[in-house]
């Protein structure tokens, strides 16, 4: 079943059934109507919104008027028969109010994968839940909002996370997958280049971390704070050239590492934090611009604190010293 467009959920049917009393014969309709909003899938708050008691859900799956899928999730018609959204929907109902579709299930749910696994991997944070049957359960220290989203009325990881979670499994996710997932998502618009670079940084003490930064091209260092990942994002979402990342310069004082740097424009962005305030670390700085200067090279600073308030510093920054330097914006 294909759910109809418009809001439904279990709070809104529930309000409206409490108010206007279900006649028995008006209850397989309602229950109808509410499971094609829902891929075919109810939960047993549906059915009591509908007016039905446990009696009642008893009689009706004796008469196969539904069909339990999972503890407290049910079907209109058998599961063998369900879409695959709703085999997915019921899989994350079953597991729990807070569980995500992810990993496999959730990129080919995304469209970046075409096969599925052979049961929907489904995520939830630690808790003492038990295991599900039917369904691959994982479960993660920490599950932030900013990862949690919906596609097709199914809670899914965000695409981001998905491609985290793609890029961990390691011994059952090929690195050729991978790739092609994160290829897929760029075309589609998901994860274009500033997506990219969040989630390589992201991806810096996980699992799989190596070739997620070896498929999206960043390299094998990563930032070294968080500002200069907000600052390289925000240059990128600006249409800047993206930056490099700890780039090391030769000079005549030694091999100088920098932060974020434009190599064809001979171009330095810094970002410093409190530590550039100390007299030796201020010293030090001037040294290595001076050193820069004598190759031709030019150093942009902002404080970290400054990205932390508004990245868009760094473009305010960087923008006048790359036209200074020859850069045409769009050329």
């Amino acid at each position: 079943m294909t759910p109809r467009d418009g809001k439904s959920d279990a709070a809104t049917f529930g309000e409206r059934t409490a108010l206007h009393p279900i006649a028995a014969a008006d209850r397989q309709r309602l229950v109808a109507a509410l499971a094609a909003e829902q891929w075919g899938v109810l939960r047993r708050s549906d059915l009591g919104a509908a007016g039905l008691t446990d009696a009642a859900i008893h009689r009706w799956l004796e008469a196969h008027r539904i069909h339990r899928l999972h503890r407290a999730v049910y079907a209109l018609v058998p599961a063998a028969t369900l879409a695959p959204q709703g085999r997915e929907l019921a899989a994350v109902w079953a597991a729990g109010d807070e569980a995500l579709l992810f990993c496999v299930s959730a990129a080919v749910r995304w469209g970046l994968l075409r096969v599925p696994p052979r049961r929907p991997q489904v995520l939830i944070q630690a808790s003492g839940r038990h295991a599900v049957a039917s369904i691959d359960l994982h479960v993660t220290a920490t599950l932030p909002d900013a990862d949690r989203t919906t596609r097709e009325r199914i809670p899914i990881t965000t695409v981001e996370r998905t491609m985290l979670d793609l890029a961990a499994a390691l011994h059952t996710v090929s690195d050729r997958a991978v790739e092609s997932a994160a290829a897929q998502a760029e075309r589609d618009g998901w994860f274009r280049r500033p997506a990219q670079l969040r989630t390589a940084a992201r991806a810096r003490d996980r699992p799989g971390s190596a070739r997620l930064r070896r498929i999206l091209d960043v390299g094998p260092r990563l930032w070294r704070s968080a500002e200069e990942v907000m600052a390289a994002v925000a240059l990128v979402e600006a249409g800047l050239p993206e930056p490099v990342i700890a780039h090391r310069v030769t000079t005549d004082i030694g091999r100088i590492e920098v932060d974020l740097s434009f190599p064809d424009y001979r171009l330095v962005l810094e970002v410093d934090g409190e530590q550039h305030r100390l007299t030796l670390n201020r010293r030090r700085d001037a040294d290595r611009d001076a050193a820069l200067v004598r190759l031709g090279w030019a150093t942009e600073r902002v404080t970290a604190a400054a990205v932390r308030a508004d990245p868009n510093v760094a473009v305010r920054a960087v923008r006048p010293a790359l036209v200074d330097r020859g850069w045409t914006p769009g050329g």
